[in-house]
C-alpha cells in the first residue's frame, strides 16, 4: 500500500506543480475559489493527508478498493498535471 501512495503523492504533486507554473506564466485557474497557489496547496494538501490516513486503514479490509481509490487519485494527477502542460495561457 504504501508503494500505491507514494504514486498518489507524486501524481497530486504533479498536478500542483503544473498548476503553479502556469499560473506564474499568467494563467488563471477555472475553479475561482482555488485562485491563489496557497488555496490550491491547502486543498491539495488536505486531501493527500486525509487519504494517506485512511487508505491504510481501509486497505486492511478492502485492499482492491483502496488500491483502486489510491490509483484513481494518481492518475487524476498526472492527467491533471498533463492538461496543465497543453494549456496556452491568453494574455
Amino acid at each position: 500500500m504504501k508503494y500505491w501512495l507514494l504514486v498518489m503523492l507524486a501524481g497530486q504533486a504533479f498536478d500542483l506543480g503544473t498548476t503553479a507554473a502556469k499560473m506564474r506564466q499568467g494563467c488563471v485557474e477555472a475553479n475561482p475559489l482555488l485562485s491563489s497557489p496557497i488555496a490550491i496547496s491547502a486543498v491539495k494538501g488536505g486531501a493527500v493527508v486525509t487519504l494517506s490516513l485512511t487508505l491504510p486503514r481501509a486497505h486492511r479490509q478492502h485492499p482492491t478498493v483502496a488500491k483502486w481509490i489510491a490509483g484513481s487519485v494518481a492518475a487524476s494527477g498526472f492527467a491533471a498535471g498533463a492538461y496543465n502542460l497543453s494549456v496556452r495561457c491568453v494574455p
